[in-house]
C-alpha cells in the first residue's frame, strides 16, 4: 500500500504540514508527491501525523477489498 498526498489531506491534514514533515525528517517531499510512500514506512516514524495517515490508508484499503469480496 502506497500513501499518496491526497491520503493526507484525506486524512485531515494539510499539504503544508506534509511538506514541514518532510523537512524536519530529511524525506524528500517532491519524491513523495511524484511515488508516494509504502504505509509500511510511514508506519516507522511512529508519530501521530504518520501513524493517523496510515491508519486512513489501511482503513481506506480494507473497505476497497471488502466491498470486492461481497459483489
Amino acid at each position: 500500500m502506497i500513501v499518496t498526498i491526497q491520503d493526507i489531506i484525506d486524512a485531515g491534514f494539510c499539504a503544508r504540514g506534509a511538506r514541514r514533515w518532510a523537512a524536519e525528517h530529511k524525506y524528500d517531499f517532491r519524491d513523495f508527491l511524484q511515488n508516494g510512500m509504502p504505509v509500511e514506512r510511514m508506519e516507522s516514524y511512529g508519530d501521530h501525523f504518520c501513524m493517523t495517515v496510515a491508519a486512513h490508508v489501511r482503513n481506506k484499503n480494507k473497505e476497497v477489498s471488502d466491498g470486492q469480496e461481497r459483489q
